[in-house]
Order: C-alpha cells, then sequence, then structure tokens
C-alpha cells in the first residue's frame, strides 16, 4: 500500500526526465516485449512502483523514448511521442463539430 511520506524519491533511473500522462495505452506486441524483457525500462517499472498511479508516469515516460538506441542499451530520450493521443483529441474535435 501507497502511503504520503516526505521522504525525497531516488533519482530516476539512467538519468530520465519523468514524463506524466495518459493512463490508457495500446501497445504492439513489440512494445509489450520491450517492457517485459528490456533492462532499462524493467528499471523504470520498478522505479515507479512506490508512486502514486505509476502508470500515470510509466507510460508517458516511456513514449519518450527512443526505442531503436533502448535495444542497444543507450537511453535517448526525446520530446513526448505520443502521436496516438493526438490522433484521438483531433478526432474527438472534429466529431463535436459535427455533430
Amino acid at each position: 500500500k501507497n502511503s504520503a511520506t516526505y521522504l525525497l524519491k531516488d533519482p530516476p533511473p539512467h538519468n530520465l526526465k519523468i514524463r506524466w500522462g495518459w493512463t490508457e495505452s495500446i501497445l504492439s506486441r513489440k512494445t509489450a516485449k520491450l517492457i517485459i524483457y528490456n533492462d532499462i525500462v524493467k528499471s523504470l517499472r520498478e522505479w515507479v512502483q512506490d508512486v502514486f498511479f505509476p502508470e500515470e508516469f510509466f507510460f508517458a515516460t516511456l513514449s519518450t523514448l527512443d526505442r531503436g538506441k533502448l535495444g542497444e542499451g543507450e537511453v535517448v530520450q526525446g520530446k513526448l511521442k505520443n502521436q496516438l493521443k493526438m490522433k484521438v483529441i483531433q478526432f474527438l474535435k472534429n466529431l463535436r463539430e459535427n455533430l
């Protein structure tokens, strides 16, 4: 059970910049395997376990990682790449305008 403390959390693994975002995610099989087997992603997953709503941080941070570099054991982090989120938002705006 998570509870509030005044203790500071250790810095994120691999100097990742932690992002916050949606909890809902659609994963490809390749991404699911990355989450299960990649050591860098595993360390991020373990780091967020004691955070309230860890999925809000885990998936948003994961979406900023260059997955090609992760396969080589290198961490390269860019801007939020959640293109699906933007497509869903645009779809909903269009739907609302056409009602």
